[in-house]
């Protein structure tokens, strides 16, 4: 902050002074207090610069007993120089440092320890211009007046000591300051003083007051849209705090909620400027986190619930529509609305902290957007696109129908995207900020990626600018992953990630520039033995969809693509594929739509032993279908000497509906190796590639 003001004073130049704004924010999401940040190195060198030929006098008004080395802000000890230091405000004037007697309520300073509580009520009725009001010490009062609304000047609030009170409910847009300190009154607290747990505090609770004295169990500073500095201590009983409004920064635990052993629930929706929650002085290690070594964490939270779009959407929502109840009870239920993605940082040591036993002893639902205006926290993203989509593709049914049925309306259905939310559930969309930068961060930081690698159940990614929106690196608990209308993203999982073994569904739609869905690399030693679903739609980038690495895909069951016209194959051999066969024991159904390039399904030979059923259109390079293999028992047989078996291979065998130019164009391995045109029920023949061209002429006129 000092290198800030010597910068000001100096008056360097925007590109210079921007590089401030950069690193506070920065340091607001890293949970850096303003006293101990660092100077930034290259402003330093351009203050040495402006100063190396300049004579000067410095006065630092130095609030603490510290020195600061000013050589790391750019004043180096060759400057010719006079530089005066002051230490613990000595040039403030009496003026400011002591106010007292009658001048107290003359400056809009109030200050009661015996009053009333309707006394103070009655009291604030008219005092517009009231600026601090200190209630230290009063044990009669039972509740805040509700006039305290009313008072549009007031800026700090002190309670210090006020052991009768039960609830704390207050609604003030001027409040700037909020003290509560149940270890007792402090010594001398001003207006000066922006840090409310200074050195004038007691260093431990008063002698005279039991535990059970302290009644305070619920605390809501919802609407007080200017409160900055906050201070609660020795609460014993606080169950529920409510900061949702406030304009906080950086929430620090260790200094502004100390020793409350019962809070159990924190509201922090509405916070718009909110950058981090700093849960100790040290963030915690990899080593820390991963072997949950947290006895001392500082909070024993049940639910927190966090939400940083602009109170005046979100302050009106119930708490219904901020809490989606799931089904199990859990010790830890995170709720989050955030769109600058560095605020995952913060939510990593807790999530820890409430799966320190079991992983799912905790829930959370992060969503990093900023898009959605209807103010609730658990609401499932708009499928609009989704049917849209679906509908357009009845607008010439009758078309299609009338010249051949080139085209069915069944071919262009999509299977519906999974909405089923997992217990670990992270939602990237529209208006999110810093994500790219921050899946590249190392999963052994505290950050997104430190999610998404441990933690991450359900993904969905859509309507985003990101180049990037996953981690490269194990994704150990991921079981569906949702990627749609994102313009910008070259690849789904980047180089470098590598497929949980619980991972069942991946749904992708509208990737323009995409290029593949999993990018290949020395992955060996994984597999996606798990996936049941593979639906990609409107990719007309994508070259290739998953990489080969293991000999089978043990679990995919449907295979469903439409739109993708620079696709040549579903699944590319990986760098380190040796063998000649992929084999898929469950596959079931392919359905592919409006795939020009398509040659093959796989690139070697590809067995399904279980296919029921195939549709394609409009896939004109098409040369292979997978083969069935001898294990199906399906060679031909004469219907006279096996008329039981004949009926048995007849049902068996996999429907096919394709173009008769596509079916006679088919490459067949014969029927010794499972791989024939007799092991399929041949489709009814149509010219249809004609009827294709006859519709496009049709729609044109």
């Amino acid at each position: 902050m000092m290198q800030r003001r010597i910068a000001e004073e100096l008056k360097l130049d925007s590109n210079t002074m921007a590089l401030f704004d950069m690193q506070d924010k920065e340091d607001d999401f890293n949970g850096v207090v303003p006293a101990y940040r660092d100077a930034i190195r290259a402003v330093g060198t351009v203050i040495n610069r402006t100063l190396m030929e300049s004579s000067f006098i410095m006065i630092f008004l130095n609030g603490g007993e510290e020195e600061v080395v000013l050589s790391r802000m750019g004043v180096t000890d060759f400057h010719q120089s006079i530089i005066i230091w002051t230490f613990r405000r000595r040039f403030l004037t009496k003026d400011m440092d002591v106010i007292g007697g009658s001048d107290l309520r003359h400056r809009g300073i109030i200050t009661s320890a015996k009053t009333s509580g309707e006394t103070i009520d009655k009291s604030f009725t008219d005092k517009t211009k009231l600026q601090v009001l200190d209630l230290s010490g009063n044990h009669q009062i039972k509740s805040l007046p509700t006039s305290l609304s009313k008072a549009s000047s007031l800026h700090m609030l002190v309670l210090d000591g006020c052991y009768g009170l039960e609830n704390v409910v207050l609604s003030n847009s001027s409040l700037k300051s909020f003290s509560f300190d149940g270890y007792g009154p402090a010594s001398n607290l001003t207006l000066m003083d922006e840090h409310l747990e200074g050195s004038h505090r007691p260093k431990y609770p008063s002698h005279n007051v039991d535990k059970k004295d302290i009644k305070t169990s619920f605390i809501s500073l919802k609407g007080c849209t200017r409160l900055e500095n906050l201070f609660l201590r020795g609460l014993p009983n606080l169950v529920e705090l409510n900061l949702s409004g406030c304009a906080i920064k950086i929430l620090d635990i260790e200094t502004m909620v100390v020793h409350v052993p019962r809070l159990k629930r924190l509201f922090l929706l509405g916070c718009e400027h909110l950058c981090a929650i700093r849960w100790r002085s040290r963030a915690y290690t990899h080593k820390e986190l991963v072997q949950k070594q947290m006895e001392h964490f500082p909070l024993d939270l049940e639910l927190l619930c966090i939400d940083t779009r602009p109170a005046a959407r979100v302050l009106g929502c119930t708490r219904s529509s901020v809490i989606a109840q799931p089904n199990k009870c859990f010790k830890l239920q995170v709720h989050a609305i955030t769109a600058d993605a560095r605020l995952a940082r913060s939510l990593c040591a807790p999530i820890r902290h409430g799966g320190i036993e079991s992983d799912d002893d905790v829930y959370f639902n992060i969503h990093i957007n900023s898009s959605n205006d209807n103010g609730e926290m658990s609401k499932p993203c708009d499928e609009q696109h989704h049917m849209d989509a679906v509908a357009t593709t009845g607008v010439y049914d009758d078309v299609f129908i009338k010249v051949g049925d080139a085209l069915t309306p069944t071919m262009q259905a999509f299977p519906q995207p999974p909405i089923s939310k997992f217990n670990h559930h992270i939602e990237i969309g529209e208006g999110s900020q810093n994500v790219e930068s921050e899946v590249e961060i190392s999963f052994t930081t505290p950050s997104l990626t430190h999610l998404m690698c441990w933690y991450v159940e359900s993904l969905h990614v859509h309507d985003t600018s990101t180049r990037t929106a996953t981690a490269p690196a194990d994704l150990e608990c991921l079981r569906w992953c949702r990627v749609e209308r994102c313009p910008n993203l070259d690849l789904v999982f980047p180089l470098g990630s590598c497929p949980s073994s619980n991972l069942e569904t991946i749904w992708a739609s509208d990737l323009l520039i995409a290029r593949c869905i999993w990018r290949d690399g020395p992955n060996q030693n994984f597999g996606f033995n798990s996936l049941r679903h593979l639906h990609l739609r409107s990719c007309p980038s994508l070259q290739y969809a998953l990489p080969v690495w293991s000999s089978s895909f043990h679990s995919l069951e449907t295979l469903h693509i439409i739109h993708c016209g620079n696709l040549r194959h579903v699944f590319e051999l990986g760098k380190d594929y040796d063998y000649s066969v992929v084999e898929f024991p469950k596959l079931t159904t392919i359905h592919l739509h409006d795939v020009p390039t398509l040659q093959q399904i796989c690139k070697v030979k590809m067995l399904a032993p279980a296919l029921e059923t195939v549709k394609t259109r409009g896939c004109w390079s098409l040369r292979r279908l997978p083969g069935l293999s001898l294990s199906k028992g399906l060679r031909p047989a004469p219907r006279s000497q096996l008329p039981t078996f004949w009926w048995e291979y007849e049902r068996r065998r996999p429907a096919v509906e394709m173009e008769k130019d596509v079916w006679d164009a088919l490459e067949w391995d014969g029927v010794d190796a499972g791989h024939h045109a007799c092991l399929y029920k041949a489709p009814v023949r149509k010219n249809t590639k004609l009827c294709m061209h006859l519709s496009v002429a049709v729609i044109k006129s």
